[in-house]
């Protein structure tokens, strides 16, 4: 019964692909040293000379990694960028969101090379695309050529560099992939012309305490500990640092690379105890069916609170990241016969420039126990397991591996606001990340039966709605979340907005390049858009950052020097309507 209340097909199927995924990876995973990056001078520079980064590949971020290199384009849209070997477009990729317009090219040493957050697409490889979304009927599209349709030679332009998609500065995104595995490879192991002498900086440690069981005790570590020296040569004041049982090491540290005044992301950690390696965490490669696990790698909580990202030096035990090439015993170290140790953390960049970390710790001699936690008003989550959690008016389903560590679950509610037609279901701590996407269902106060399909489900934060979404079934609202926060109902009978921008009625346009028009909805965001010239479906590109579509008449067959009829349908994600219609002379 509850499979099918959470439509069990659905809900099995996806969760078996994560699984299957991650499989899959580690079977085929086999480094790619042997193999691929053997010529280092393979691959040629995507844009001109000089080439500056503002991001490096392994940065660390909330729910992935950063898979490339952003290189800085001066903060300006429209320069060349060059394919960087030979080979063909095995895919192109046109989207609002996330890499914008992308190009991928496959090149015959088995690696993928991606161009992404384009402005613009050469000629060959425009039109191709262009068929293809005239042919759909949609701006966002994702086409995979074959290999003797669209060859490209190494130096080649195959676009512009633009901010497309999420991109929130101009800049271009570049990463090379494997063929096979579609790991994401560090671009860095090729000659890119980035030079970097600069060893990594470590800035803070963290040490956290355990008990017998391994489980976390909260409230009872050393906390945040300062890091003095430079140069690659750090310690911490007042050695030896006293502990007691387990614990387990954080560290926040960063890359510095020569000329450059970002902070990027370290290639190797290691840590050794008395000089004998306890763990050794590399970003050789990543796997993108593995991006989530990086909440657990960090220290989520400070990165939520404090927007500090900390490298945990210790596993969750649903840590499953195939980036760690060596951990004992989870990471976790026992101090308590009352001798000096030597701790040594050694962080590097991807060209082995290395920083140490070195000091001395005592643990002290005392009888451990098992923490007794108190669960009253808790609900007892194990992380192997599904779990399924039932309250007045609200279903929530956790399928097996959504957490990392067993969890205290709380829940309450609270009163309505911000209009709000439920009460708030106050699901845990957002400070706590989530694996998988985790199905909510939420039984409205009163049955809309008029508005029901307008029903959504949204969250509180920072005292504004972010919409999540919603579809009615069985007398709930069901939507995926994908954090733990303060979720209620609400509904959306309001409409997009459409602003005519330069299409005014019976204007002339026969001078312009492009009809421009801002769109926008007040909640569950814009869906979809249909734009017709003539009752003939034409292209408009979608930019959600300015609230904008846009028509350029050159791409088209329009004819000239007569008038056009015009018409536009946005929906909204609850399917609410609204049409303009006009006519201009062309």
């Amino acid at each position: 019964m509850l499979f099918v209340f959470f439509s069990a097909k659905y809900r099995i199927y996806r969760y078996i692909w994560f699984l299957i995924g991650f499989t899959f990876t580690n079977l085929i995973r086999t480094g790619i040293y042997s193999q691929n990056i053997s010529d280092k001078n393979y691959f040629g520079l995507p844009l001109d000379k000089p080439v500056s980064i503002s991001a490096n590949f392994g940065e660390l971020r909330l729910n992935r990694f950063h898979t490339g290199l952003d290189i800085k384009t001066g903060g300006i849209v429209g320069k060349n960028v060059y394919a960087a070997a030979d080979g063909y477009v095995s895919r192109i990729k046109i989207s609002p969101y996330g890499y914008g317009k992308s190009v991928y090219i496959t090149h015959p040493n088995g690696l993928v090379t991606v161009y992404a957050h384009l402005m613009t697409l050469n000629n060959n490889i425009a039109q191709f695309i262009k068929k293809a979304q005239y042919k759909s009927k949609t701006f966002e599209i994702d086409v995979y050529p074959s290999e003797k349709q669209l060859p490209v030679k190494k130096g080649e332009i195959i676009g512009a560099s633009g901010n497309s998609g999420g991109s929130i500065g101009p800049h271009l995104h570049f990463e090379i992939r494997d063929e096979k595995t579609e790991n994401v490879i560090n671009p860095l192991f090729f000659d890119f012309s980035i030079a970097d002498k600069s060893k990594p900086e470590i800035k803070k440690l963290f040490v956290y305490s355990f008990d017998k069981n391994y489980n976390l005790i909260t409230g009872k570590n050393k906390g945040i500990i300062d890091v003095y020296g430079t140069n690659g040569a750090y310690f911490i004041k007042n050695e030896p640092l006293i502990v007691n049982g387990t614990i387990g090491f954080g560290i926040q540290t960063d890359d510095i690379i020569n000329g450059s005044n970002n902070d990027f992301g370290i290639f190797s950690i290691e840590l050794k105890v008395d000089s004998i390696r306890k763990y050794f965490f590399e970003l050789d490669e990543i796997s993108f069916f593995e991006k989530m696990y990086v909440n657990s790698h960090i220290d989520y909580q400070e990165a939520i609170k404090n927007g500090k990202f900390y490298h945990r030096l210790w596993l969750e035990p649903n840590n499953k990241l195939s980036n760690y090439k060596y951990v004992f015993e989870r990471g976790l170290l026992r101090f308590d016969d009352g001798k000096t140790h030597t701790i040594e953390i050694i962080i590097k960049d991807t060209y082995q420039n290395a920083s140490s970390l070195k000091f001395n710790i005592r643990g002290e001699n005392y009888k451990e126990s098992s923490t007794r936690l108190d669960t009253a008003g808790y609900v007892i989550m194990p992380y192997n397991k599904s779990n399924f959690f039932e309250s007045e008016n609200v279903k929530i389903y956790f399928p097996s591996g959504t957490l990392y560590d067993t969890l205290c679950f709380k829940f309450f509610k609270s009163a309505h606001k911000l209009g709000s037609i439920s009460e708030f279901f106050h699901i845990h701590d957002n400070s706590v990340p989530l694996h998988y996407p985790v199905p909510v269902s939420i039984k409205p106060d009163i049955i809309f039966e008029k508005h029901r399909d307008k029903l959504i489900i949204g969250r509180e934060l920072n005292n504004k709605i972010i919409a999540i979404g919603g579809k009615f079934e069985n007398g709930y609202i069901n939507a995926d979340i994908e954090e733990f926060g303060k979720y209620a109902l609400f509904i959306d009978t309001i409409p997009p907005v459409i602003m005519h921008g330069n299409l005014k009625d019976s204007i002339n346009l026969s001078k312009s390049q492009k009809i421009r028009i801002k769109i926008s909805d007040n909640f569950s965001r814009i869906s979809s858009y249909n734009g017709y010239i003539d009752n003939k479906w034409v292209l408009f590109e979608y930019e959600p950052k300015l609230n904008e579509i846009v028509f350029i008449f050159e791409d088209s067959k329009i004819k000239k020097n007569k008038f056009h009829h015009f018409n536009l349908v946005v929906s909204d994600a609850v399917n609410n309507i609204s049409m303009f219609e006009t006519i201009f002379y062309y």
